[in-house]
């Protein structure tokens, strides 16, 4: 029983730190897309693709995590992020921008869809069904953290490169 419980910290602990490194490129995402010529419009318009996409391929990512197995999905999300996040410092051009925040948006939909599975079958099999509310909960919380850490740090790096660059 307690191998079975490093499972579920190992999950957790996965979901932490992608929650932080998300977070932490909140702020850069968007200072990237200004520096690239984005207007505040066309960064929303950015925001929007992102989100529209993440939101339709929730249940097909799932779909993906079942078929090929959760860590495989959660590890090519990960590699999904670099590849777009790599283009994105890359590529110009406004529609470029927009289709590489599709590709962002998938990468979330495939992260979220396969760690957070795999986290609650794991706390499913370690203590059973009544486990499942206490684990989605601390699932929430401290995924919510690891994106708040993240985006406040993120803010912090920022401000401190401006204070550096900006000094002649």
């Amino acid at each position: 029983m307690g191998e079975k419980r490093i499972w579920s910290s190992r999950c957790l602990t996965a979901i932490i730190i992608e929650s932080l490194a998300r977070g932490l490129l909140v702020p850069v995402l968007s200072l990237i897309f200004l520096q690239k010529g984005f207007s505040l419009a066309q960064l929303s318009g950015g925001i929007a693709v992102y989100s529209a996409v993440a939101l339709i391929m929730e249940v097909p990512s799932g779909v993906v995590a079942d078929m090929f197995g959760r860590k495989r999905t959660f590890i090519f999300s990960q590699l999904t992020y670099a590849a777009v996040l790599a283009l994105m410092l890359a590529v110009k051009g406004t529609a470029a921008l927009y289709f590489l925040m599709g590709g962002y948006g998938i990468a979330r939909a495939l992260a979220s869809g396969s760690m957070d599975a795999l986290y609650i079958d794991t706390c499913l099999n370690e203590r059973g069904e009544v486990y499942l509310t206490k684990a989605a909960t601390r699932q929430t919380l401290w995924a919510t953290v690891g994106l708040a850490a993240g985006a406040l740090s993120g803010g912090v790096i920022n401000w401190a490169g401006g204070q550096f660059w900006n000094e002649d």
